[in-house]
């Protein structure tokens, strides 16, 4: 299972290994997908493990502001500040989240990389 997170900070090779910062409310959780054919698809691409997320990446409404989301990573642990990222993909836009703001999502298809 990898867990998805939103980072308010901008994320390098670097951080690989390490905790990204995260929103700061009750309400933001990680979201879990099982690495199977149903959460995260095969593509047309040739490249050995490329998949792209079968499932639309949901997180909740925020309830107070998240601040400007500058990237999405995946973790291997739920728990917020802990584990180890996995892998990160920049914005070309960051996206300032507001309390009550619709909640974000990453749609089915849109998001693409290499499982080993």
């Amino acid at each position: 299972t990898g867990y998805f997170g939103l980072s308010t900070s901008v994320l390098t090779k670097a951080s690989v290994g390490s905790s990204p910062a995260e929103p700061n409310d009750l309400y933001y959780t990680r979201v879990g997908l099982t690495n199977n054919n149903t959460s995260f698809m095969p593509t047309n691409n040739t490249t050995p493990g490329f998949k792209a997320n079968g499932v639309a990446i949901n997180w909740n409404t925020p309830r107070k502001d998240w601040g400007t989301i500058k990237a999405v990573f995946m973790a291997d642990n739920s728990g917020i500040g802990g584990g180890n990222l996995i892998a990160f993909y920049n914005f070309d836009t960051p996206k300032t989240v507001s309390s009550g703001d619709p909640f974000l999502y990453i749609p089915s298809g849109n998001l693409q990389q290499v499982f080993a």
